[in-house]
């Protein structure tokens, strides 16, 4: 059976647009689920990955978390209404799913320990197959209401030792033969409830490697696809076993560009996927597949970091350029969908992926912005190639939908039409356009950053008191944890300390205070103060006599000091009469005391913590009140990293948003009578660089 796709009949051209131009199959885009259909914003998650033009959406359904902890006596494994099954997480999700117009990808993974879980996982292949089949039944669009799932991958990166066990027998890979077996079973299970169930098959992991510390292996990705599906090193056959599935899957993730090798010849980059194709196809024409149609290739999971955040990732320009020549070299491949990890980065520097579509912002997504050319490049895939005395283009249409684009220059006056083309009736559009490269420049817009508040929000305090109000006895926590209360000697409605208009914050006369309930000791405290008098007081405690927890606050010297069971002080006085920002933090081992988004001061120490009444201007052992002026304090059971004090302190002022620049020839597609554009490509041929995957 042919694999690829036959060629469409050429699109017809207008204006500069050569004839003769032809175009392959679709292809789709989908996101991988990275934990945010777990929390709150899953709704807004799959919104946003829906705008970022995907049509599909893959999440993993881990058999351990929906199986039975030990298997009961009676248990029925093939019934997706067994009363020992817990659906209803996973239930929920592929309802969001559906409901967001996303087509969901389903990864079948990991078993309980009673069928071949726990560390070096071997899972049972009829149990395995009991339960794909339990699965299919309750999501083929006839169960409870449940939407229809026809898209189901066999197990994750089964290359993989610490997630399919064993690799090799001495120096013999036997995890191959362990997957046909497992994969048969499963496939067979899920096409017995839908014939037309998607059986997704491989999912491999690019690279083999051994760590000696932990004693894990991952088997070369061409070595078990070849041993999977019985072909020797010249893809000849070498043995006669067949594999059942519908579509092969890889995660080619790379050391360069999207041409680049992998430097072992038995991995596979995004520049091998032609050698995986070419194994693919070998496998169809000896009989080893068994499919009722012929097998597509996809890439279920793939990316590259960004810098920033990650200073080892790709640059935000030359991240752009690959998304889009990622998407055009699978295009020509024949692979019909692409999956991209992920949608937003993880926190930084905490975690190592940073490939998100949208910058993290805090811990909750409306806090994220988005990725200048890297959204655009994932939703409007263009590219553009200088040949001869014209441009040879291609691109896909947001969702793929089929009208007609725009192919714009880039000149001294601005973007201008060099021509209209017409989709073919997956969105994609190709040929050649004749012109001459011109040079001009452009100026894209960054987000807008964000103010005080939404930056302090955005990480999640625990509490937080604008101290906004004008009137009445009571502070606001915006967290919405219990009100504070104003004594009667506070003056409220007095200048606060940022440049929002109208900001406002509280004025204390050295005998009143806020009471602010009961409070465990926080991690970080940030507050900001004015005062023109030296003083040993506190802009906020939760210490009593007895317990010596949490001081921030001004020395007998001016000075702003902080003390946790041991002292932090400034080395310069803040009692010039100007706003401050002060932030102390605790990581469980030592203190830091930052002035104005700097670190002032340091020390290692054991604190002892604990839970006490909570004051704004009034430390309970010094019996001492602070006299002047206090705005926006907020509290974290985290420590505030160096990065997180400056952008707060950063925020204090309304900034413009940034831009990215582009000079030189470009051109760029856009809907054509509508707004939706892909990011500029430049006409400059661009070398192969190399990065490592997650930075």
């Amino acid at each position: 059976m042919r694999l690829l796709l036959a060629y469409a009949a050429a699109l017809a051209a207008l204006g500069g647009l050569a004839s003769g131009a032809f175009a392959a199959g679709p292809i789709q885009t989908a996101l991988v689920d990275n934990g945010e259909l777990a929390g709150p914003d899953a709704q807004l998650a799959l919104a946003r990955s829906r705008a970022a033009g995907a049509t599909a959406f893959r999440l993993t359904l881990e058999w351990y978390k929906v199986a039975p902890v030990e298997r009961p006596k009676g248990f029925d494994a093939a019934n997706p209404l067994d009363p020992a099954y817990h659906w209803d997480d996973f239930d929920r999700k592929i309802r969001m799913i559906v409901s967001a117009g996303l087509e969901p990808i389903v990864t079948l993974h990991y078993p309980p320990v009673w069928a071949g879980g726990g560390y070096r996982a071997t899972p049972d292949p009829v149990e395995f197959a009991k339960f794909a089949h339990a699965a299919a039944e309750r999501y083929d669009g006839g169960h409870l209401g449940l939407p229809r799932v026809r898209n189901w991958m066999v197990y994750n990166e089964p290359n993989l030792e610490q997630w399919f066990g064993t690799q090799y027998g001495g120096d013999k890979l036997v995890s191959p033969a362990r997957y046909r077996t497992l994969l048969n079973a499963a496939a067979d299970a899920l096409h017995s409830v839908h014939s037309d169930n998607n059986v997704i098959a491989g999912a491999l992991s690019p690279f083999g490697f051994w760590d000696a510390a932990t004693n894990l292996r991952t088997a070369p990705p061409l070595d078990f696809m070849r041993s999977l599906l019985c072909l020797g090193a010249d893809n000849q056959p070498t043995c006669s076993d067949k594999v059942e599935f519908d579509t092969w899957a890889h995660h080619p993730y790379t050391r360069g560009s999207p041409t680049h090798h992998a430097e072992d010849p038995h991995d596979a980059s995004f520049g091998d996927l032609g050698t995986m194709r070419a194994i693919l196809d070998a496998a169809v024409r000896a009989g080893h597949v068994v499919s009722s149609r012929p097998p597509r290739f996809w890439i279920t999971e793939f990316s590259w970091d960004t810098k920033p955040p990650d200073p080892g990732g790709v640059p935000l320009w030359l991240h752009a350029r690959w998304i889009s020549e990622a998407l055009h070299d699978a295009w020509k491949l024949g692979i019909s969908m692409l999956a991209w990890l992920e949608l937003r980065d993880y926190p930084y520097p905490q975690n190592q992926v940073q490939a998100g579509l949208w910058f993290r912002g805090g811990d909750r997504l409306s806090c994220d912005s988005p990725k200048p050319g890297t959204l655009e490049s994932l939703r409007f895939p263009f590219v553009a190639y200088r040949k001869g005395k014209g441009f040879d283009v291609w691109g896909r249409t947001p969702w793929g939908r089929p009208g007609r684009v725009a192919v714009e220059r880039l000149t001294p006056k601005g973007w201008k039409r060099l021509v209209t083309m017409k989709t073919n009736a997956n969105g994609i559009f190709n040929g050649r356009v004749k012109a001459k490269p011109v040079g001009g420049r452009f100026r894209q817009q960054l987000a807008t950053p964000h103010h005080y508040d939404q930056a302090v929000t955005c990480d999640g305090p625990r509490a937080y008191w604008r101290f906004e109000e004008r009137s009445g006895t009571t502070a606001r926590d915006e967290r919405g944890g219990p009100a504070g209360t104003y004594d009667s000697g506070v003056r409220l409605g007095t200048a606060g300390a940022l440049s929002d208009d109208g900001d406002r914050g509280v004025t204390l006369n050295g005998s009143s205070r806020v009471w602010l309930g009961w409070q465990p000791s926080p991690r970080s405290v940030e507050v900001w103060i004015k005062t023109k008098k030296p003083q040993l007081a506190a802009a906020f405690s939760n210490r009593n006599a007895k317990h010596q927890n949490v001081f921030v606050g001004t020395a007998a010297d001016g000075h702003a000091l902080a003390f946790d069971s041991h002292a932090l002080e400034s080395p310069k006085a803040v009692d010039d009469g100007r706003w401050h920002d002060l932030v102390y933090t605790y990581d469980g081992s030592s203190g830091r005391l930052y002035v104005d988004g700097k670190l002032a001061a340091g020390a290692a120490f054991q604190r002892a913590g604990g839970a006490q009444t909570a004051t704004l201007g009034y430390d309970t052992p010094l019996n001492s009140f602070f006299q002047g002026s206090i705005d926006d304090l907020s509290l974290y059971d985290f420590t505030l990293t160096d990065a997180q004090v400056r952008e707060h302190y950063a925020a204090r002022v309304h900034r413009h948003p940034g831009s990215l620049s582009y000079k030189g020839p470009y051109l760029r597609a856009r809907l054509a009578g509508g707004s939706l554009a892909s990011a500029p490509f430049s006409l400059t041929p661009v070398p192969d660089r190399h990065y490592e995957p997650f930075g």
